[in-house]
């Protein structure tokens, strides 16, 4: 660990970071592609890192040589695919010939392709662990109602806001449009199916359940991808920090309160 003033370094696992460390400004993995590893292993370590880097943080990765007998690596292609999915945008690739060096980005906002999306749907029963297991009640929309809208996009953890105007309004002195953390994905730490479920936590408390009502959502940034944690228990303080960064961005985003979509009328 450094001292320096405004530097902190880290040496050992990746796992092994602790979480307050973050957000960083930027992280270099040298000599982290060592082709051993399998894709998904090397794409989950890099989707770790990514949620302890800021907002227009820099990520910059490397490739080692490979083994004996050479293997032909085409550097651009071997970036998208450890990328994909994941809230990274390349903007530059140094090749060599037997290695190569990434420079990629966090988006500023967590902005992801084609945002923001709005998703419309009824209120359905889910799992009910949201509140029960975790203290973090979540409103389970009907997956074949925004199969449309969720389509392209990457499994994982998103913030936007949400409305109801039939239920949300009526909670004195908040209105009807309220920030939101939404997990579009399979629940991996639970492995309860490979079914697709959109659960959106709403990040005022409420009262009362919303089965049966419509909800809008308009979604804004893409936090990251759905990852399996060891326990429930690591599950729920990642989600903490998920609410917590979505919170400080939505304070940004304040003007997408005024969406019309939110209002009730349609794109």
């Amino acid at each position: 660990l450094g001292n320096a003033p405004g530097i902190r370094c880290w040496e050992g696992e990746l796992e092994a970071l602790p979480p307050y460390f973050g957000p960083f400004d930027a992280a270099f993995l040298n000599s982290s592609l060592r082709w051993t590893a399998t894709l998904e292993e090397e794409r989950r370590a890099l989707a770790q890192l990514c949620t302890l880097v800021r907002p227009g943080g820099q990520v910059v990765v490397s490739s080692v040589p490979p083994p004996p007998g050479g293997l032909a690596v085409e550097a651009t292609v071997a970036v998208e695919d450890l990328c994909r999915g994941l809230p990274l945008r390349t903007e530059s690739i140094l090749p060599g010939p037997e290695a190569f060096v990434a420079k990629l980005r966090v988006p500023e906002g967590y902005a992801f392709a084609g945002a923001p999306a709005r998703l419309r749907g009824p209120v359905v029963r889910g799992w009910g662990r949201g509140s029960a297991a975790m203290g973090v009640p979540t409103a389970n929309l009907d997956v074949p109602a925004v199969a449309a809208a969720i389509a392209p996009l990457p499994r994982g953890v998103y913030f936007g806001f949400a409305a109801s105007t039939s239920a949300f309004a009526a909670v004195e002195g908040l209105g009807g449009v309220h920030g939101a953390v939404l997990n579009i994905g399979q629940r991996p730490t639970f492995k309860d199916g490979e079914d697709v479920s959109v659960e959106v936590h709403l990040l005022e408390r409420f009262r009362e359940d919303f089965y049966g009502r419509v909800v809008r959502v308009v979604v804004l940034g893409f936090l990251r991808p759905e990852m399996a944690f060891t326990s429930v228990d690591v599950l729920v303080a990642r989600i903490r920090t998920d609410l917590g960064v979505a919170q400080n961005q939505l304070q940004a985003l304040a003007r997408w309160r005024d969406d019309a979509f939110l209002a009730g009328e349609e794109p």
